[in-house]
């Protein structure tokens, strides 16, 4: 019994030190820079990425904890967030800054439903509310399945393959010379 007593007082000694050792100001990020933003803006940016490293696990240790932080994860987090963007790589400036630098997607096409209208990437998801612009900027389509109500952001106006297909025909057709 004595020697189970003592077990636990090591471990929750180790635990103690463990727990301390990984809330040291020197291994929590302290702020957080945007790099390569384009049409976006870097503080919206910043502050969606905010509440992924708010919080603590296992209620006592920060999510700001350097050692403990996914880049993985928040890549994820901010792609799954922000339709515009195609990639993010986050990296530690110093031990207390990341910086995530975000690439953008680059707009194909547009799609416009009524006066609504929308950038399309080159694989045909639409991603962003563009305004409109005169004709010939950007091919425009009109037309879909999405329903009236629905937001059309990362969903496709037609099917992938068709999309591609309408590409190919328009690229064909701008070799002839007519308009």
């Amino acid at each position: 019994m004595k020697l189970l007593f003592i077990a636990f007082l090591v471990l929750l000694v180790a635990s103690a030190g463990m727990i301390a050792f990984l809330r040291k100001p020197a291994f929590q990020i302290g702020d957080i820079a945007i790099s390569g933003a384009r049409s976006l803006n870097p503080e919206d940016v910043r502050e969606l990425a905010l509440p992924f490293i708010q919080g603590n696990f296992l209620a006592v240790i920060p999510r700001t904890n350097t050692l403990l932080f996914s880049k993985t994860g928040m890549r994820k987090f901010l792609i799954d967030r922000i339709p515009s963007i195609t990639d993010a790589s986050i990296d530690f400036t110093n031990r207390n800054l990341i910086t995530i630098t975000i690439t953008e997607k680059k707009p194909d096409s547009v799609w416009c439903r009524n006066a609504d209208c929308y950038f399309i990437d080159q694989t045909g998801m639409i991603y962003e509310a563009s305004p409109q612009f005169s004709d010939g900027v950007f091919v425009t389509f009109t037309g879909s399945t999405i329903p009236v109500g629905e937001t059309p952001l990362r969903a496709r106006f037609v099917p992938a393959n068709t999309f591609f297909y309408l590409k190919s025909i328009i690229a064909d057709l701008k070799q002839y010379p007519f308009s």
